[in-house]
């Protein structure tokens, strides 16, 4: 319906819960706004966030995913989009996303082979980048590669990835470093679900089961 959320973070965020004995209150929130939230406004962030140096300063992060960075276009790619060579054209990203900060690297070496800078279609959800995608305002879209798979599963056939899947790394569910207990509840929470076969179904059950992974590790050391 546009206004509730759903997905595998979501189903999963509610088996923690289930397996804590609590009622998960899940709610739409700015992808920026999140982890700064954390241990204030909520106490778990369960949104696609990439493990990476910068976040794990921040706030705990326990891995629960593996995915990487991909593409999607217009079904048939009637632009014709290169995805080694996305000079001159419009992409929509989501904004606070590894690929919002990647996306620079894209710009600066448009610029420096003497080509037209790629135009960044920045929106705060990701649903309106896959909106703008579908209408056409965008000429491809940039995101996770689950991100990817479930836009192109909600829009019936739409939209279809564009290349292969690059740049694989962990996903993390973003905890207060102020809140061990629950930071520990959490992780062992999710090594349950991994164990009795709750995580493979719920991933199965949204096309992400190549992204399973078998240890729930806490701040796990990434480059």
């Amino acid at each position: 319906d546009g206004k509730t959320p759903v997905g595998y973070d979501v189903d999963l965020a509610k088996a923690i819960g289930a397996v804590l004995g609590l009622k998960t209150t899940v709610q739409s929130a700015d992808f920026t706004g999140i982890i700064p939230a954390i241990g204030s406004k909520y106490d778990v962030g369960v949104s696609s966030f990439t493990i990476n140096a910068e976040r794990e300063k921040q706030a705990n992060m326990i891995a629960y995913f593996q995915a990487g960075e991909a593409y999607a276009v217009q079904k048939g790619n009637p632009n014709k989009v290169d995805p080694s060579n996305l000079c001159g054209l419009t992409v929509g990203i989501q904004t606070g996303t590894v690929e919002d900060d990647e996306f620079n690297a894209v710009i600066d070496k448009c610029k420096a082979d003497g080509k037209k800078a790629p135009n960044p279609l920045k929106y705060a959800k990701q649903s309106d980048v896959t909106t703008a995608l579908v209408g056409g305002k965008a000429d491809v879209m940039y995101a996770d590669s689950p991100i990817i798979a479930y836009a192109i599963a909600q829009t019936n056939g739409q939209l279809e990835q564009l290349g292969d899947v690059f740049s694989s790394a962990p996903q993390g569910i973003v905890v207060s470093k102020d809140d061990a207990a629950l930071t520990t509840a959490i992780q062992k929470a999710v090594q349950k679900l991994i164990e009795d076969g709750t995580y493979g179904k719920i991933l199965t059950a949204w096309g992400n089961q190549a992204g399973a992974v078998k240890t729930a590790e806490l701040n796990p050391t990434v480059s």
